[in-house]
């Protein structure tokens, strides 16, 4: 068995994004990251102008995740029509704000997407994704950012871990750091945010986790040893009516059922 699934399994397009993006848990591991980098991202500007990410991340996590999510999912005429409609969308949010957004912001997003969902495999499932398989995401998604187009794409994760290198000495804190990590607070409430950023260590380069400066957690230790066990045994789904915020747990447990690729 390599990754998700065995080499004699026909690898049909966006089969691994596909598998990986319909395990719950992989997705909640792209949002710890994503928020994490978020924060630090010297073009997070331009996702306080709707005021939609500081007032509600929440919702803003499940719409951008499950917009994504129904892209990878759906057929390859339906995904050209929804990467089309959402390229129109964000050249209405420029004209409205009167300011281009940069491709490298939207092609930061792409990648900081792809990057989570690789590394969230072999913590939700135990077992990590081969090569290939890392190299067949990175090709799936940035496919569908090719399709809104956003250029100079990574096409192989070697080539995405080299953006990444080039990139990440940019983030650095910067006005709007501290007002992100303080809406994540107020929404998630303080348990579930101490289980938030204690998640992080998980999931970031230790380079942005020195820039965010929220220092060592107690809980980071026992939640990476616990993960794993808790998504292979389903005891991860209880935990996820205990801890999760009522808006989102609904979204998290029907998320897996949308695709009949389960992994947990």
């Amino acid at each position: 068995m390599h990754g998700v699934y065995s080499e004699s399994e026909k690898l049909i397009p966006f089969e691994t994004s596909r598998r990986v993006w319909s395990n719950p848990t992989c997705m909640l591991l792209v949002f710890v990251g994503a928020s994490a980098e978020f924060p630090l991202n010297p073009s997070v500007d331009w996702l306080f102008y709707t005021g939609r990410l500081p007032t509600d991340p929440i919702a803003r996590f499940l719409s951008t995740i499950d917009y994504l999510r129904r892209l990878i999912i759906a057929d390859e005429e339906t995904r050209n029509l929804e990467a089309a409609k959402l390229k129109q969308l964000h050249q209405q949010l420029e004209n409205k704000r009167g300011r281009h957004i940069s491709a490298k912001s939207y092609r930061d997003v792409l990648c900081m997407d792809t990057i989570y969902s690789i590394r969230s495999v072999p913590l939700a499932t135990g077992v990590d994704l081969s090569p290939a398989e890392k190299d067949l995401v990175v090709k799936e998604l940035s496919s569908v950012g090719e399709q809104m187009g956003i250029p100079d794409l990574p096409w192989s994760y070697d080539q995405l871990c080299e953006q990444r290198k080039e990139r990440l000495p940019l983030w650095v804190k910067n006005d709007f750091s501290k007002r992100l990590l303080d809406s994540y607070r107020r929404a998630l409430g303080p348990m579930t945010y101490e289980l938030l950023i204690s998640a992080y260590p998980m999931l970031v380069e230790a380079e942005l986790l020195e820039r965010l400066g929220l220092g060592k957690r107690i809980l980071s230790g026992p939640m990476r040893w616990a993960l794993t066990p808790a998504c292979r045994t389903g005891l991860i789904r209880v935990l996820y009516r205990i801890l999760l915020p009522q808006k989102i747990k609904p979204a998290i447990l029907n998320w897996s059922k949308s695709t009949n690729m389960d992994l947990i």
